[in-house]
């Protein structure tokens, strides 16, 4: 395909006038026999200003925030990392402190490690539900915690001090008019 053609095609022409076509090529051979342009010369870099002083030094800000933006949000990640980790420690002690509960009282099988598992999955699932279900079951009451009282034990776990008895009646008896 020839110059014009190409010509043509680019400016979508059907026909284009002999006249136009002939400064055409005229002006195409002289631009082939003319030396190329000399590139154009590259600007010399402006000497620096207050400006570009002012740029430089807002530009050094700039990379200090972002650094101090950068330690401040790595900062806050662990900070939030050890919150989480204290948290999952915290609900697995309390999910092991009531499951060791329910076994005290016999409302989960001591021996029984399936069972174990399933109530441990049930309460790291949705505490609160297995609590209640858990609640649900009867086990042995958690027996008082009263000290032995050798000697001074009138019907069963009620201890009797007879000296304290005795002052007490005394002052009821020194202050009361019969």
């Amino acid at each position: 395909m020839g110059l014009i053609e190409k010509i043509k095609n680019a400016l979508k022409l059907e026909t284009i006038d002999p006249a136009a076509e002939k400064i055409l090529l005229d002006t195409l051979a002289e631009k082939q026999n003319e030396p190329a342009p000399a590139p154009a010369p590259i600007p010399a870099p402006a000497p620096k200003s207050d400006n570009g002083d002012k740029i430089s030094g807002l530009e050094a800000k700039v990379d200090q925030i972002y650094s101090a933006l950068i330690e401040e949000t790595k900062a806050r990640q662990e900070i939030q990392k050890n919150y989480d980790e204290k948290i999952a420690a915290d609900k697995k002690a309390r999910v092991q402190a009531t499951l060791d509960n329910a076994i005290k009282l016999n409302k989960i099988p001591a021996k029984n490690e399936e069972e174990i598992a399933k109530w441990k999955t049930m309460f790291e699932k949705d505490y609160d539900a297995a609590e209640f279900a858990l609640s649900k079951i009867k086990g042995d009451e958690p027996k008082p915690d009263v000290p032995p009282n050798p000697g001074n034990n009138i019907g069963g776990n009620i201890k009797v001090n007879r000296a304290a008895l005795i002052e007490a009646a005394r002052d009821e008896f020194k202050t009361t008019k019969n």
